[in-house]
């Protein structure tokens, strides 16, 4: 998805190299590792809309741009990774009895018990009151 030339790759390459080793040099723990990530991402984010300028057109361009990397990274990397853990382990498949069962279950629970309707019917039901009674406010 990040179809960029070639020269923009290299000339890019230094300053990244620069910044994993930033990262790493900063990270600490795998836990400190998920904020530092974060926190660069988001101020790449930031420096994009700092240089732009604050409007729904850069807004979104952000958020299309955070979408494309995910996207990218799934098909790159999380995809392949499944599809090897398929071949290892066996895929997850659809047991249409398991949710038919679950269905019926829900269903069951569902239907109303003819105690608590009546409970419920009597307590929320509307009190008569004479024409009076209610012109009074009683």
């Amino acid at each position: 998805m990040p179809y960029i030339k070639n020269s923009q790759r290299k000339d890019l390459q230094k300053a990244l190299l620069s910044l994993f080793t930033a990262l790493r040099d900063v990270e600490g723990s795998q836990q400190d590792a998920k904020g530092i990530y974060n926190y660069t991402i988001t101020r790449i984010c930031h420096d994009y809309i700092n240089y732009h300028g604050l409007n729904y057109s850069n807004v979104n361009d952000v958020m299309g741009i955070l979408s494309g990397a995910q996207q990218e990274f799934y098909r790159t990397v999380a995809a392949p990774y499944e599809d090897k853990k398929i071949k290892e382990n066996g895929d997850v498949k659809l047991d249409l009895k398991m949710y038919e069962t679950i269905a019926k279950r829900n269903a069951a629970l569902l239907k109303p018990k003819s105690t608590l309707v009546t409970k419920l019917k009597n307590i929320f039901k509307p009190k008569k009151t004479k024409s009076k009674d209610v012109a009074l406010g009683i």
